[in-house]
């Protein structure tokens, strides 16, 4: 069997004081899993990797050594985008990233108002450097009365304040309809 890329997983997750099973239960996944991705038997999905980071209390590039090399290829082609862009306005600098024209034409989608707040736990997840609780609905759980997400952070950023933040959210363009129901 190949073996995938090498991860500090166990490193940090030991260093955390969590066994296999707690760190499998913290981020909604099997003992076994964890154990065949600290041994490279299988690789991390993006959205887990971010997971096993923020519940071990480490940077991905600490747990993922590899990803430093990838970020690095990332930032040089986006360097030649921009050189391009620069020669030939009509294209994207970076085709990698969202503007709001993308998220407005992502909005009409019917799948976005389940998957939003996914979206949204997702790059809390990613940017915030230490999360003590995060919830948010998704799929059917969006149409439910209520708060559609909490994050409980102890330290926060320019999008989420430090504390317990409470989240709604909607896709349409209906905003006061959204706040006084």
């Amino acid at each position: 069997m190949k073996k995938i890329k090498r991860n500090c997983i166990r490193k940090f997750r030991e260093k955390a004081g969590l066994t296999q099973r707690a760190l499998a239960k913290e981020v909604g996944t099997s003992q076994q899993q964890i154990q065949r991705l600290e041994s490279g038997e299988q690789a991390v999905r993006n959205d887990l990797a971010m997971q096993i980071c923020a519940v071990i209390n480490a940077k991905p590039s600490e747990v993922f050594p590899e990803t430093r090399k990838v970020i690095r290829r990332l930032r040089a082609s986006s360097t030649i985008r921009a050189k391009i862009s620069k020669a030939h306005p009509t294209h994207h600098a970076n085709p990698l990233l969202a503007d709001a024209t993308d998220l407005e034409t992502w909005a009409t989608r019917l799948d976005a108002q389940a998957l939003l707040p996914q979206l949204i736990r997702r790059l809390a997840l990613s940017t915030l450097p230490a999360i003590d609780r995060i919830f948010f609905r998704s799929g059917e759980g969006t149409r439910l009365g209520g708060w559609d997400g909490a994050i409980q952070a102890a330290a926060g950023n320019a999008f989420v304040p430090t504390g317990i933040s409470c989240w709604e959210m909607g896709t349409n363009a209906d905003i006061k309809n959204k706040t006084n129901n």
